[in-house]
């Protein structure tokens, strides 16, 4: 039997807003437009995504999930489903991936014959809607409704409120659908562009350098991923000490990276300086 394409949509959540007076933040409007078929829908509360998603969808991008999962979760938790991350899930069940920062990167809902994998299309597209749709030149822009009104759970959607929420999905849809046409079809924009390298060089020396490490090799040298910190010293604190000298140097990680040599290879442990 051939096997079946992947639904992919493109989601979206409009929720209430602390501005307004209700017993808690739910949602109100929800959108999906299809990769494959540029079909788009529109519904009104959680409980008919959650139906939706289960008869219609393979694969969902939503864009930050880390704001939309949390209404996921919370219907799942609410409605049945149980968290189960194990090698044999259960149907009926979710898992999330997270990083050990706890940033999200999935969420997989468990059916009885297939899963449903929840992306984030901010870890692919790292900008906002506004800016993407302006740096691929896309002839739409996002547009403005009043974030603040009240609006219950089954509030009915004017015309406004829907093509604002359509147009949120179709700049996403748009340029998410250039990446994958493109082969870009990994979690990350860091995963694609690695996965471009590796399609530049020969297996064997990939192995060679990026060699398979332990678990133990692995958690040891995460130790030294540590960003820059700002630090002023105490003999300056609280100081007025005149004008001062503003550096603004971009891109100087890939700049290293293209112009020294990096680390590569099996790591060797050692006491001591660097060498």
């Amino acid at each position: 039997m051939a096997k079946l394409k992947p639904r992919i949509w493109v989601c979206d959540f409009e929720t209430t807003t602390g501005a307004v007076s209700t017993s808690h933040t739910h949602v109100w409007c929800w959108a999906a437009i299809s990769l494959d078929t540029n079909k788009d829908i529109v519904g009104q509360n959680i409980a008919q995504f959650i139906d939706f998603i289960q008869v219609a969808c393979d694969k969902i991008y939503f864009h930050n999930l880390k704001f939309d999962g949390q209404f996921i979760i919370d219907f799942l938790l609410k409605n049945g489903w149980v968290y189960d991350d194990s090698d044999k899930p259960q149907p009926n069940s979710f898992s999330i991936l997270r990083s050990s920062r706890g940033v999200m990167y999935s969420i997989d809902i468990r059916l009885k014959r297939r899963t449903i994998h929840i992306w984030d299309s901010l870890k692919k597209i790292p900008c906002s809607v506004d800016a993407m749709a302006k740096s691929y030149k896309i002839p739409m822009r996002k547009l403005k409704i009043d974030y603040d009104a009240f609006r219950s759970e089954n509030h009915e959607l004017t015309d406004e409120e829907r093509e604002y929420v359509l147009t949120d999905c179709r700049i996403v849809a748009e340029v998410l659908k250039f990446m994958l046409d493109q082969g870009k079809k990994k979690m990350t924009i860091g995963s694609d562009a690695l996965e471009d390298w590796k399609s530049t060089v020969n297996i064997k020396k990939i192995k060679d350098i990026l060699p398979q490490l332990s678990d133990e090799e692995d958690e040891f040298i995460r130790n030294a991923y540590k960003g820059g910190f700002t630090w002023v010293s105490p003999e300056y604190q609280n100081q007025d000490v005149g004008e001062g000298v503003v550096y603004d140097n971009n891109s100087m990680h890939p700049s290293q990276m293209y112009n020294k040599i990096m680390p590569y290879g099996k790591p060797e442990y050692f006491i001591g300086e660097g060498h």
